[in-house]
């Protein structure tokens, strides 16, 4: 069983932006600026195909750099845009997990393209989903 969950309230392409501008002055500042606009528009296409593995292109340009993406998720700073936006996700009401019905408010937000794979949407809204520890566990890195 899959339940289909709503899209979150955030505007998965303005943070894009914010995320560029919260940076202007830090060390990956011209590399968040000279990204942001495929950036953007790579996010504008994953929600256009409702992140779809089989359609969704991957950005190989930037996966010797992805590390600088993983940290906007794995330690965002209390002051960033993305920790409350996060956290709002982490907050749910949800009583069962939505990957496999099982009772209980799932543990983890999962990427549902794996980060480690697609890091520029580490952070994208739509591409976060709760999920119990056992489905998270099971799924992994994996794509489907």
């Amino acid at each position: 069983m899959v339940a289909k969950l709503p899209f979150p309230q955030p505007c998965s392409v303005a943070l894009v932006g914010t995320v560029v501008q919260e940076r202007a002055n830090g060390p990956n500042a011209q590399y968040f600026s000279d990204l942001e606009a495929e950036w953007r528009q790579r996010v504008e296409q994953y929600l256009a195909l409702r992140g779809n593995p089989e359609t969704v292109p991957n950005w190989p340009d930037i996966l010797e750099n992805r590390t600088r993406f993983l940290t906007l998720y794995d330690s965002p700073a209390e002051d960033s845009i993305q920790f409350p936006i996060l956290n709002g996700l982490r907050e749910r009401k949800l009583r069962y997990c939505p990957s496999c019905g099982e009772e209980g408010t799932p543990n983890t937000l999962d990427h549902y393209l794996p980060k480690r794979a697609y890091p520029h949407f580490a952070i994208t809204p739509a591409n976060l989903t709760p999920m119990c520890d056992i489905c998270q566990g099971i799924k992994g890195v994996q794509t489907l």
